[in-house]
């Protein structure tokens, strides 16, 4: 019997550098859970801005940076809660110049019974 949910996690979503230019792009497919953590690794040499939208800037990234985002931190199981919806689609674009090299990933975390 399991004593609370389990910790499940997303396929990655990625985005090789060379797609990177100033206007937003998509990083890998949408989300297919109700996700409650997400993890942001800006793998690549130029600060990138994060898009819940792809419209609406919502946070920088610094070149080789991370950032994780708990909006499931003290919630008790079984009651409704925040988390990210259901098909959101991620995207990022270049501050100031091009990505050289590297990658951004995005990984999206869920709980299930």
């Amino acid at each position: 019997m399991a004593l609370g949910k389990q910790l499940r996690v997303e396929a990655v979503r990625t985005l090789d550098y060379s797609g990177i230019s100033g206007s937003y792009a998509p990083v890998g497919s949408p989300s297919t859970r109700p996700d409650g953590v997400l993890q942001f690794q800006n793998l690549t040499n130029a600060s990138l801005m994060v898009s819940f939208d792809g419209i609406v800037d919502h946070f920088p990234l610094p070149a080789n940076s991370y950032f994780v985002i708990d909006v499931t931190t003290n919630q008790p199981f079984n009651v409704g809660g925040l988390y990210l919806s259901i098909g959101t689609q991620m995207y990022v674009k270049a501050l100031s110049g091009s990505p050289s090299s590297g990658s951004m990933y995005i990984t999206f975390y869920y709980g299930a019974d």
